[in-house]
């Protein structure tokens, strides 16, 4: 019998039928985390999105100063609370509940309080200690927070932004005993959550402190932690709250693994016996008092992973000499390579390949499901999307190989994890299956810096990355880089379902390097890419580098768009409009400027293109007008001679394309598929659209054929130097349709481009 179980059943407590909450007194974590809290909401947050959230400066609880909390008291709504939301669209929780969080993460908010819309959320907890003291509250919350200590207001920020470890400082003053500690944090969209800590005004944490939580002996949701915290409630002694979340996450694990890699375990009932062995132990001391519960988590805990160890051991060991995921003829798999003339791709048979996609991490919806670490374990989850993408076009996906808060492939540096390889080929194998290439991006600098804490390359886990430049510069860390690349070309580098090796994510944003120190890291890893693939498999796969910069300027433009070591150049085109769009026109404006000043900044022929783009300062709640906006920026970022269509980062919830994207992805293969591509390779010549002056218009060219768009209807007048007369394709973009077809004729450097009544794209040739 699980713990929930019996505390259902009261058969820890002995007193089912208590309905009052009493208090728990628990632990901090070993850095001074608060990893419990009493949370409460969501409440309106009207104008969050424009950081002018009302929910901000609204007293929903009718007093925060004097707010105290224990789960199950009842919040009742105040009148602007029925004014800003009469409908009751929010759906908050009546009262206080209790709330975990882990040392590294914090607490998330989203999930607790289903939290996809703007809101408000406030957490509570009282701090214990044993004499007055100065210490600093240090914390990072997603998005704005404000907090009070004892009924002060000490802190206030209202801003968007993710959780980032002791981003802010709060300097209090511990009191004697009891103190009354309130957050209130804002959400906008995205992400929602908070990571506190209290320390010393030297900044280590202070051991004596504690936690109290008035709690309930039981609830209907329960999560990680949190039935040992209802169980040691009213007890003698702290409980170790770290402990209580790690037995249960360790325990959830090892029956995942054991069920799931039953085969391959080495003597799977023996972790079965330890599980049991483990059970009865923590059981026996939540009858007593919390520091016998906390010892015993431990010996539990430590008693689980020893087996789990054991067991585990010889896959693991085999994981580190991988055999390739497929048995392939290299020489007949269809690698892509840069079209003769440059500009775009080829498949291994000299057809046109034009990139149509997005970004998609394995730890979003649809691939998510094929980790056997998560509880929702669906293998075929990736195989019956990938299905679905193909279906509407989609022919590239660009894919981080690891995010820090889900997993990380190498656990330490140099030990890759068994699991996560096989999530990784779940992946792979469906996108082989519906012929969907992948761009494969060996870290997720984004997150790697955001979850330092959980990053395998920290010191403090191992890791050799001392500071950030190490990453960079450091031949012990380019050594271990090295590694993983090689293992990335043993495992899938046999097969055409790799598009190209993006050696590194946004490499001029995170290490602090400078722009020669890059180019030689680039250099390095280039030379040691195409040298090892050749060696392993007899052929290379193309290389780049992405940089978020969307305009980089002085020594960082020839690394971003002239590096000799690379095949095409990309960076990521958050730029003006289109980086918290109200409207459709403005982003594809931007696209359009974005993608003409990198072609500008070339001085070959080879490919540029947007590998992340979309609205990223405020994302757009109504799926009809980012659908809207994901169209035009597409099509701006093809029609201004990118190839393909730029690859949209979905700041989304859930993180993937709307039905209406796909749509837009599937029409655009239609003309992609008719267009004479060669034709439009090799060098560009001057080019202009000029339409509907509320609509957005593109166009390129070279001397002897050009492509334009416009978001609106009418004519276009396109400026170009073509031949004297070419012919005139309509494509309808809304219909997925060739519309129309005729010759033109150029007058005075002028083509009159007839159009249609809503927007299209044309090709002339």
């Amino acid at each position: 019998m699980t713990l929930s179980k019996l505390l259902a059943a009261g058969a820890l407590l002995g007193a089912a039928s208590l309905s009052s909450a009493t208090p728990a007194h628990l632990r901090l974590g070993s850095d001074g985390e608060i990893l419990a809290w009493l949370v409460s909401g969501p409440f309106p947050n009207v104008g969050a999105l424009e950081l002018r959230g009302t929910g901000f400066a609204t007293d929903y609880l009718n007093g925060e100063a004097n707010a105290t909390a224990a789960e199950g008291r009842v919040i009742p709504m105040i009148a602007a609370e029925r004014e800003t939301d009469p409908r009751l669209t929010i759906k908050r929780r009546d009262g206080w509940f209790l709330g975990l969080g882990d040392r590294t993460a914090g607490i998330d908010l989203g999930t607790l309080l289903d939290g996809g819309k703007p809101g408000i959320a406030y957490l509570y907890t009282e701090i214990d200690a044993p004499r007055a003291t100065d210490a600093k509250i240090l914390f990072g919350s997603d998005d704005g927070a404000k907090v009070w200590l004892n009924g002060d207001l000490r802190f206030r920020k209202q801003i968007a932004r993710g959780v980032k470890r002791d981003e802010d400082t709060v300097p209090i003053h511990l009191k004697e005993g009891r103190n009354r500690l309130l957050f209130k944090i804002e959400q906008g969209n995205g992400g929602w959550g908070l990571l506190a800590r209290i320390v010393g005004t030297n900044g280590r944490p202070i051991r004596e402190l504690s936690q109290s939580l008035d709690v309930l002996p039981s609830a209907g949701r329960q999560v990680l932690g949190e039935a040992w915290i209802r169980a040691a409630a009213g007890k003698p002694g702290t409980l170790d709250v770290e402990a209580a979340v790690a037995y249960d996450a360790k325990a959830v694990t090892v029956r995942r693994w054991v069920t799931r890699f039953r085969n391959e375990a080495d003597d799977p009932m023996r972790v079965d016996r330890a599980i049991q062995r483990a059970e009865a132990l923590t059981h026996s001391a939540a009858k007593r008092d919390a520091d016998t519960l906390s010892a015993a988590l431990h010996n539990g805990l430590a008693l689980m992973h020893a087996e789990y160890a054991r067991s585990r051991a010889r896959l693991l060991r085999e994981t580190q000499n991988p055999r390739p995921l497929v048995r392939t003829v290299v020489a007949r798999e269809d690698y892509v390579h840069v079209m003769p003339g440059g500009r775009y791709f080829v498949h291994s048979n000299g057809r046109a390949f034009i990139p149509l996609g997005y970004n998609h991490n394995p730890d979003w919806p649809k691939f998510e499901e094929a980790n056997p670490d998560r509880e929702r374990y669906v293998p075929d989850s990736p195989d019956r999307y990938m299905a679905h993408l193909r279906e509407n076009g989609v022919n590239t996906i660009r894919l981080m190989i690891e995010t820090p808060q889900s997993g990380n492939l190498e656990e330490p540096i140099g030990t890759f994890s068994p699991e996560h390889v096989r999530w990784i080929d779940t992946i792979v194998l469906a996108a082989r299956k519906h012929d969907i290439k992948l761009i494969v991006t060996p870290w997720d600098t984004f997150w790697m810096n955001l979850r330092w804490d959980r990053t395998p390359y920290n010191p403090d886990l191992g890791g050799l990355l001392k500071r950030k430049i190490d990453f960079i510069t450091s031949p012990a860390l380019r050594r271990q880089q090295k590694r993983r690349l090689q293992y990335l070309i043993d495992r899938w580098g046999n097969s055409g379902t790799i598009f190209s090796w993006e050696l590194l994510n946004e490499a001029d944003l995170w290490w602090g390097a400078k722009p020669a120190q890059l180019r030689d890291w680039i250099d390095d890893m280039s030379a040691f890419v195409r040298s090892y693939e050749r060696k392993k498999w007899g052929r290379t796969h193309l290389l780049s580098t992405s940089f978020s910069e969307p305009m980089p300027k002085g020594d960082l433009v020839p690394v971003v768009y002239r590096e000799k070591s690379l095949d095409y150049a990309t960076n990521h085109l958050y730029i003006g409009a289109s980086r918290a769009p109200k409207e459709p026109v403005g982003p594809a404006l931007a696209i359009r400027d974005g993608v003409r000043r990198a072609l500008s900044l070339l001085n070959d022929t080879r490919p540029f293109m947007d590998t992340e783009n979309g609205p990223i300062d405020r994302w757009v709640e109504s799926a009809q007008l980012d659908d809207e906006i994901f169209l035009n920026m597409s099509w701006a970022h093809l029609a201004s001679g990118a190839a393909g269509s730029g690859l949209r980062w979905p700041y989304r919830n859930p993180h993937h394309l709307t039905e209406g994207m796909l749509h837009h992805l599937k029409n655009m293969s239609r003309f992609v598929a008719a267009v004479d591509w060669p034709s439009l390779a090799g060098v560009r010549v001057a080019v202009s659209a000029e339409g509907d002056k509320s609509a957005a218009s593109c166009a390129f060219g070279t001397p002897k054929a050009a492509i334009a768009w416009t978001s609106g209807g009418g004519s276009l007048r396109l400026k170009w130097n073509g031949p004297a007369k070419v012919r005139c394709r309509i494509f309808n973009i809304r219909t997925g349709s060739w519309v129309s077809e005729s010759d033109l004729f150029r007058h005075a450097g002028v083509y009159e481009i007839p159009g249609i009544a809503g927007p299209f794209s044309a090709t002339l040739k």
